[in-house]
């Protein structure tokens, strides 16, 4: 029982650790999009 918990711990740890890896990405990703908005919106720049 001790076992099963312990590897459902460990896993778990595991995806949460990648998780916090990928975060990074996925935030810069986001950012890059909102940053892209006001061009998508308005494409000859008229906007400052």
């Amino acid at each position: 029982m001790s076992l099963s918990r312990c590897c459902v711990f460990h896993y778990s740890q595991l995806t949460l650790r990648e998780f916090f890896y990928k975060l990074p990405d996925f935030s810069n990703n986001l950012l890059g999009a909102i940053q892209n908005l006001p061009k998508i919106k308005n494409p000859r720049g008229a906007n400052p």
